[in-house]
């Protein structure tokens, strides 16, 4: 498998996917892409931002897409801890932490914090 990069579309989404050659100059293919949505996190005053993951076209089986260069403002090298992370995310292999009363806490902290942040919470 080729080594998935990181792609800077020129209309702002961050995807993570492998690239290939077309036919052509002009497109590429890209294989699994994965969107990267930065999310804000709040902790004790601390404002800090963490990553999600999510397919790039939802509402699709497709795993490949061919891709004019020209919406690509840039390509480069995924962080090596990253990289475990997307392909557990492609295999399917997903392992989340077992849900406790104080996780369940902490996200409700950090959600109403952030709601607050954005005046969207009284």
């Amino acid at each position: 498998m080729e080594t998935p990069k990181v792609l800077k579309f020129k209309n702002g989404d961050l995807v993570i996917a492998t690239i290939r050659d077309s036919d052509t100059n002009e497109l590429f293919w890209m294989d699994n892409p994965i969107a990267v949505i930065p999310y804000p996190v709040i902790q004790e005053d601390v404002v800090g931002e963490t990553f999600l993951l999510k397919p790039w076209i939802g509402i699709t089986t497709e795993k490949t897409f061919l891709i004019p260069k020209s919406e690509i403002i840039t390509v480069c090298v995924l962080r090596e801890n990253l990289l475990a992370q997307y392909e557990r995310y492609i295999s399917g292999e997903v392992k989340l932490p077992e849900e406790t009363q104080e996780t369940n806490v902490d996200m409700e902290m950090l959600h109403s914090r952030l709601l607050r942040s954005r005046n969207l919470l009284n």
